[in-house]
């Protein structure tokens, strides 16, 4: 992502070059944030419309790197975004998100296919499908997933498996 970021400047001069003001405006608010953390300071950048213009931008770049600046760059864009889904899906399992588990799982399936990882494919596409349905067909266990039950924790303090927890109560 640092070359990429290296060459949206060349990139913004030559489709943007009104935009190259407000792009570098918002770095510098952003890299502000590093001597100041706080919520106030977090909402006021992000929430802006420097930054979402810069959004917008870096997003139309970064398309552009996938589409129509040759195959190297495509395949490493590509690759950070396996990588940004699986970092998502860890995130997913260590907070016990099931709504992030099965958004992540949902963005796997196409790469499963792409890559010709049949029994991938094959069975996540069942398990994705079974799992959409919980609500409906087993809302008990569904309940379960929501709050957590999917992910196991272990600690000094707790030897004991969360899920066996859960189903306990249940």
């Amino acid at each position: 992502m640092r070359l990429a970021l290296q060459g949206l400047y060349q990139w913004l001069d030559e489709s943007h070059p009104n935009d190259c003001p407000q792009v570098q405006k918002c770095l510098d608010e952003i890299g502000t944030l590093a001597d100041e953390v706080s919520t106030e300071n977090h909402d006021e950048i992000f929430k802006s419309q420097v930054f979402k213009r810069f959004s917008d931008l870096f997003t139309e770049y970064t398309g552009h790197l996938r589409n129509t600046n040759g195959p190297l760059s495509a395949f490493w864009i590509s690759y950070i975004d396996m990588i940004e889904l699986l970092l998502h899906m860890i995130r997913a399992s260590r907070e016990g998100n099931w709504d992030l588990h099965l958004a992540c799982v949902r963005q796997m399936l196409p790469w499963c296919f792409s890559y010709n990882a049949t029994n991938y494919s094959r069975y996540m596409s069942v398990y994705y499908s079974d799992m959409t349905r919980l609500p409906d067909e087993h809302p008990e266990v569904y309940e379960l997933m929501k709050n957590g039950g999917f992910s196991v924790q272990l600690s000094q303090d707790n030897a004991e498996f969360q899920l066996t927890k859960h189903l306990k109560k249940l």
